[in-house]
């Protein structure tokens, strides 16, 4: 009995030591976290300039800001000697630090707000690929979600940068437009 009760905690041992973790992702759209604080992203509902409650930051040059990014959380569970590795993911809005001049409220600035939140989902959705694709282990989960989160999240923030560049903050009227074409392209593909 001691014998196969040793053998039995090794094998566990092992398992948690060096055993391939199951992947589990789950999107979650709506997160009831924080309601007012928070927006979470939905296909198809777009943000309205009532979801800018933020106060605007004189100086900055700006016509409006959106305040969005993705985000995760993880658990990992042991069942039957079989690891799950659990990954929640939300793309977000913070309407307190979302602003715009009030002289710039139109419907234009606010589809270039709007494309910058689609920026943000599709980063997240660029997260979900790249986890989907990896190797998970016990030993090297935690590490290797953060090291893809920070890998995802760069390159969110440099399509975020390009397309300001590119329309000139939404300046560009012709450049505005193409990105439109591409991000709605982009999103129809999710």
């Amino acid at each position: 009995m001691k014998k196969l009760l040793l053998t039995f905690t090794l094998a566990s041992m092992v398992l948690m030591s060096t055993g391939q973790l199951t992947l589990q992702m789950q999107w979650h759209p709506l997160q009831s976290h924080h309601p007012i604080d928070t927006l979470y992203y939905q296909k198809n509902k777009d943000l309205k300039w009532s979801d800018f409650r933020g106060e605007e930051i004189t100086g900055s040059g700006h016509a409006a800001l959106t305040s969005s990014g993705f985000g995760f959380n993880a658990s990992v569970n042991y069942t039957e000697q079989k690891g799950n590795l659990k990954v929640n993911v939300f793309c977000y809005f913070l309407p307190v630090y979302s602003w715009c001049q009030p002289k710039s409220k139109s419907e234009y600035i606010l589809s270039h707000e709007q494309l910058h939140f689609d920026i943000s989902y599709i980063g997240a959705c660029y997260f979900i690929k790249n986890i989907q694709h990896a190797e998970f282990t016990v030993n090297n989960y935690s590490a290797l979600l953060r090291k893809i989160y920070a890998e995802s999240y760069d390159y969110m923030n440099g399509l975020q940068d390009q397309y300001d560049r590119d329309s000139n903050n939404g300046i560009d009227k012709l450049e505005q437009a193409k990105w439109s074409a591409k991000i709605k392209k982009e999103l129809t593909s999710l």
